[in-house]
Order: C-alpha cells, then sequence, then structure tokens
C-alpha cells in the first residue's frame, strides 16, 4: 500500500515530536537519576572528594569530625597547575573552620583512566591511615555511581565505604538547575563520564 505524502509527513512529524518528549523527559529527570539518598554514617576516615567553587562541603565535614572516633580527614584532588593542588587548599581551611591540624591531610591524586582507578588507589590510602569504615562525602551528582563503585573496592581492601554529600549543596545543585549553566553542566557531564565507564571493564 502506497502511502500519500502527507500522511508520511505526519508520521514523521509524530516520531520527531515523541522523540523530542521522551529527550526532554529524561533531561528533567537527570537529578533524580543521578543523585541517591545520602548514606552518612560515622567513620574513622573520611575523604574529601567536594572539592569545587560551588561546595559547602568543607562546614559539613567539620561538623562530622568526632575526636577519638575520626581518625584522619583526607582532602583529595589532582593537579590544576604547576605545584597547585586545591585538596592543600581545603586541609587550611578545616583547621580554620576547627578541626585538629593532626587530624587533617591533603593527598594529591596523579591522573587516572577513570573514577574506578581512582577509587582503588584511595582504598589503599584508607587502609593505610587506619579503621575499617570510610565515609566519601561526594558531589551530589556523583552519589548513584559512587555508590555503587565505592563499596565493591574498598570491599577488596577489607573496608566498608559510604557515599555521602553536604545537604546545601544538594538543595543548592537541584533549585532551578536546569536554568543554571553550570549546574546543567555538572549533569550532563556526569551522566557522560557514566556512560563512558560502562564502555570499559575496569571503569565499572
Amino acid at each position: 500500500m502506497k502511502w500519500h505524502p502527507s500522511r508520511r509527513a505526519r508520521l514523521l512529524f509524530g516520531a520527531v515530536f515523541l522523540a523530542g518528549g521522551l529527550a526532554a523527559g529524561g533531561f528533567l529527570l537527570l537529578p533524580r537519576w543521578l543523585i541517591i539518598d545520602s548514606q552518612l554514617r560515622e567513620a574513622e576516615v573520611i575523604l574529601h572528594l567536594s572539592i569545587g567553587a560551588h561546595s559547602r562541603a568543607d562546614q559539613f565535614i567539620a561538623s562530622l569530625y568526632r575526636p577519638g572516633v575520626t581518625r584522619k580527614i583526607v582532602c583529595v584532588s589532582g593537579q590544576i597547575s604547576w605545584q597547585e593542588y586545591p585538596a592543600d587548599y581545603v586541609a587550611r581551611h578545616l583547621i580554620e573552620l576547627g578541626v585538629p591540624a593532626e587530624g587533617v591531610t591533603a593527598l594529591h591524586l596523579p591522573e587516572f583512566e577513570c573514577r574506578a582507578e581512582a577509587l582503588a588507589e584511595l582504598a589503599r590510602r584508607a587502609r593505610a591511615e587506619g579503621g575499617h569504615r570510610i565515609l566519601l562525602i561526594v558531589q551530589p551528582e556523583d552519589s548513584r555511581h559512587l555508590s555503587h563503585l565505592a563499596p565493591r573496592i574498598f570491599a577488596r581492601e577489607g573496608l566498608e565505604a559510604f557515599v555521602a554529600y553536604a545537604p546545601e549543596d544538594r538543595e543548592d545543585l537541584v533549585r532551578d538547575w536546569w536554568r543554571v549553566h553550570w549546574k546543567v553542566q555538572r549533569f550532563v557531564d556526569e551522566l557522560m563520564q557514566v556512560s563512558l565507564d560502562m564502555l570499559y571493564s575496569n571503569c565499572r
């Protein structure tokens, strides 16, 4: 049966409209897909991975420090320029916020292929700090993927790992997020990173 051109045009328009609607709906659901409930636990070692211009995790992490419970807060970052590591500045800020200097250290990470490899290195370092329970403070949009990776990778070192984030960071990130460039960029970057990681066995 030969279709009339106008019917083909209507079907094509309908298909395009449907695909666009599904894409838009999926886009608006990014916070729900990428952010899980915070798994806040007391831990001997806290890994501070939420270092950034829009993060208020420093204050949150300082409030989590428990003398006699928390052995170390480890601020983790890569290098942003010659001998410049944000972890150094954040470690000093935590001390200014009242965390004892002996309870804070900065960890300079080299470049890794993906987050699974970086987490394996963090697990080895966390084991060296002592303790059994490790709390990773991350950016909210990273929470679902890291909550999948971290417990399994840290378990290889005999450690329990939990993923949490500063409540203020989540509230700020999801508020009218589709209207703000840096918020959209963070969600899209995370989606692309997760999609890429799924292609490689050493990254998933």
